[in-house]
């Protein structure tokens, strides 16, 4: 059997090249917020219907104030936005956490 002549090996080389700029394509830091406010507008939607889920709503709403607006369904929609190997989306979601709790606190 031949070995395969230098011009097909440099063809197959090229074809199995990554397109010039797709390797280093990141998204920016617009579109990674807009991203992020997309899963969190989809967090709000998946817990709109949740509560405490200890049994006795009204104590839970009496001692521990409604589940709408509570630090709990904050925390339950901010650890959804991130894969777990997306460091880029959870350095952003880290620089602006505090903003974040201070507007859900204002709600």
């Amino acid at each position: 059997m031949r070995p395969p002549a230098p011009s097909a090996l440099g063809l197959l080389l090229l074809l199995l090249l990554p397109p010039p700029g797709e390797a280093t394509k990141k998204a920016t830091p617009c579109k990674r917020c807009r991203e992020l406010v997309d899963k969190f507008n989809q967090g709000m939607v998946d817990t709109a219907k949740k509560n405490f889920g200890g049994g006795n709503t009204a104590w839970e709403e009496k001692s521990l104030s409604k589940y709408e607006f509570s630090e709990v369904r904050l925390l339950e929609i901010t650890e959804s936005l991130c894969g777990s190997s997306d460091f880029e989306c959870h350095s952003l979601l880290e620089e602006h956490e505090e903003h974040l709790e201070a507007w859900w606190l204002r709600l």
